[in-house]
């Protein structure tokens, strides 16, 4: 996404991730905190990042 090769579907493909990783979906007993991350950034910055798709690139630099 910050090289501008982000495309929409990846924000659901992330998203389909971290209900992979999350407990009793894993064997690797830190796969959770891996995922929390990744859930907190698409749960509270997901315009950011379509836009980051939307534009090919970070729009603020």
């Amino acid at each position: 996404m910050e090289e501008g090769r982000g495309r929409p579907d990846d924000l659901d493909k992330l998203e389909f991730q971290t209900k992979m990783w999350a407990p009793g979906n894993t064997f690797c007993a830190l796969a959770p905190g891996a995922a929390e991350p990744v859930q907190s950034a698409l749960k509270h910055f997901r315009e950011d990042f379509e836009r980051h798709i939307r534009e090919h690139g970070c729009p603020w630099s």
